[in-house]
């Protein structure tokens, strides 16, 4: 359920698509080589690669010295969701969002990895809807797609599980919701025509 990486999506959203065009800075200062660090996961000016212990390093200096930015510490906490291996990693990139929503500083994106996170790694599929529905709310004037598939999945999962309608009916909603928004694709399809034989079968029993 990722769509793309989230790393991908900060320098998107930093210095336009894959930063097309756009040079690296050229000054060295410790600020934009853990910036740079953290968020591409290269050494500044070098551009060699960093391996994931040397990107979360230079995650934590980045928070270190833009002390109390949400951004920063929400770019740490998206290395370990983006690229971690182990539990630990995912329980570390769970702890650090959950910090962010407690603070008040969380966004509609925040919530949507971590019940990615519930979803995928904790098999967690209620409390992860949970996080659906916050990301959502907080998105209900521009709506995302990929937020409504997401919950989708899960209350199919759960749905068929259960044997139970509404779960079933519900994503079929989202899944109708997604349709509208124009990502209408081959997965949505496959989705749609599972949830609606289940829907089917359980109505013809009952």
């Amino acid at each position: 359920m990722r769509y793309v990486s989230v790393v991908a999506l900060a320098l998107s959203a930093l210095f336009g698509a894959a930063g097309a065009g756009i040079l690296p800075p050229a000054e060295v200062t410790p600020e934009i080589v853990a910036e740079r660090g953290c968020i591409e996961g290269v050494s500044h000016p070098s551009e060699e690669a960093l391996n994931f212990d040397a990107q979360a390093k230079a995650c934590d200096d980045y928070v270190r010295l833009r002390a109390g930015d949400a951004d920063a510490r929400r770019m740490r906490a998206w290395h370990y969701y983006d690229h971690g291996s182990e539990r630990i990693h995912f329980e570390i990139a769970y702890e650090q969002l959950s910090d962010l929503i407690k603070a008040g500083e969380g966004k509609a994106v925040d919530y949507y990895y971590r019940g990615h996170l519930l979803a995928l790694k904790f098999g967690q599929p209620r409390a992860a809807i949970a996080d659906y529905d916050a990301a959502i709310l907080l998105r209900q004037d521009s709506p995302r797609a990929q937020y409504h598939f997401a919950r989708a999945a899960m209350h199919l999962q759960l749905g068929d599980a259960a044997q139970d309608p509404a779960e079933l009916r519900a994503g079929i909603a989202d899944l109708e919701m997604v349709k509208a928004l124009g990502k209408d694709n081959a997965r949505v399809a496959e989705h749609m025509a599972w949830a609606k034989h289940l829907l089917n079968r359980l109505e013809q029993v009952n």
